[in-house]
């Protein structure tokens, strides 16, 4: 929202960045606020089937251990994937909230770019500039239009009289975006099957096959395992992610969570019977491997916090030119959901024991572990660096090869920038000039 080409910076040292202090406006902070509230009511979600699940009440309702051990991981699997779905069904009810929303959004400004795409450039200078609290003749704000402007005009340029078979040919046929759908997928892709979201939505169950006996200790564990997570995820946003750039909080994150997903593998490996065997008493020797285990839990909830859980959500968002924008990020958005709900429902079958059909708990994690170590690699050799780059700007990353991009995409795009701002330095003066 802030825009620009710029080096990643963290909001504490903002007014550093040479912008004019009003873009950062408290429309900025709301925006952010209120997408967090969002992601706080799925969490609750999740979370709370997750502890339902051990109440033993709730157990008693649906006569839970009348069942099988298969088909109380079949109940299990379906309820916890369905929640996925079945948030949509509570949401609609809320007609009073969903009224609210729908009576305000008639005072919501569109988006500058969407008027610039319908050709009503001054209703996109005037919102640009209320949205930034700056004059329409202010430098920032010239600059700015200028740049979504050539944009779309070079896009325009490319499909000129294409419809809907254009869209998809420019998707699918054109080398760069089809990359770029090619990231968006395939980062669904790796994060949801790295492990670590199921460890928070199985928590409880994951929390007691590592040797924390009882309902409540179990749910006190996921509780603080909750906490770590929201700590660290405060903490990487203020602190790391826009500092140290997206691809290397994302690579570290990656890191800790393969350190993490190994270690319990390989503890899990060490006592086979653990989690499988009902009556098996962990030894007193190995205790300190169970605890080392637990820390490791809480260990890849701050490497997903690092890592995969913003950066499944940011790539999505800063990759696509505007014109196909909408239908690329619809795609990708159903492949992070049809990703998920496979992962919540596979998980409990992929615990259970080998002669029972699943590939027992050691099995899963060394396959989280080595899902984890190979979207690492992926990351590092076919992902940018996106972090300080306006949509604008964002095509100069895909100009090279595809093998190329992830390794030499920015200091390609680095000198490209230099170039065009060379270039839209006098254009710009002039058109500022003009409207003055």
């Amino acid at each position: 929202m802030a825009g620009g080409v710029k080096k990643p910076i963290n909001i504490f040292k903002l007014k550093n960045t040479g912008d004019p202090p009003q873009i950062f406006n408290w429309r900025l902070w709301f925006a952010v606020l209120a997408f967090g509230l969002m992601g706080a009511a799925r969490g609750v979600d999740e979370g709370l089937i997750n502890g339902a699940f051990k109440s033993p009440k709730f157990q008693k309702s649906i006569n839970l251990k009348s069942y099988s051990e298969v088909e109380q991981t079949n109940i299990k699997g379906n309820v916890s994937a369905m929640v996925q779905i079945g948030s949509e069904v509570p949401t609609s009810l809320h007609l009073m909230f969903a009224t609210t929303i729908f009576c305000l959004s008639f005072l919501q400004y569109e988006s500058p770019r969407f008027l610039i795409r319908k050709g009503r450039i001054q209703e996109a200078i005037s919102t640009l500039s209320h949205i930034r609290k700056l004059p329409p003749t202010d430098p920032y704000i010239v600059h700015e239009i200028h740049g979504i402007e050539t944009h779309w005009q070079e896009e325009q340029e490319a499909t000129l009289g294409q419809g809907w078979l254009g869209i998809l040919k420019e998707i699918f046929l054109v080398r760069s975006n089809f990359y770029r759908l090619y990231l968006g997928f395939f980062a669904q892709i790796m994060s949801q099957w790295s492990g670590a979201g199921s460890i928070t939505l199985y928590a409880v169950d994951l929390f007691a096959l590592l040797g924390i006996k009882g309902n409540n200790e179990s749910l006190l564990a996921t509780a603080i395992f909750g906490i770590v997570k929201f700590c660290a995820a405060v903490a990487c946003a203020l602190f790391l992610v826009d500092v140290i750039g997206r691809k290397r909080a994302l690579l570290l994150g990656i890191t800790l969570q393969a350190i993490a997903m190994t270690y319990i593998a390989g503890f899990l490996s060490a006592v086979p019977k653990l989690g499988v065997d009902d009556d098996f008493e962990l030894p007193d020797r190995q205790k300190g491997a169970s605890i080392g285990a637990i820390f490791m839990i809480y260990l890849s909830g701050f490497g997903w916090a690092l890592g995969w859980n913003s950066m499944q959500y940011l790539l999505t968002a800063e990759l696509f030119p505007l014109r196909i924008r909408a239908i690329n990020t619809g795609i990708v958005m159903a492949a992070h959901f049809a990703n998920q709900y496979g992962n919540s429902r596979a998980v409990p079958n992929m615990l259970l024991p080998v002669s029972s059909g699943g590939m027992d708990p050691k099995g899963t994690f060394w396959f989280f572990a080595a899902v984890t170590v190979l979207g690492g690699i992926w990351v590092l050799v076919t992902v940018p660096e996106t972090a300080g780059r306006d949509l604008e700007s964002m095509d100069r990353l895909f100009a090279l090869p595809w093998y190329k991009i992830g390794l030499y995409g920015n200091r390609d795009a680095d000198v490209k920038d230099e170039v065009a701002n060379e270039k839209e330095s006098p254009s710009v003066t002039h058109v500022e000039k003009t409207k003055v």
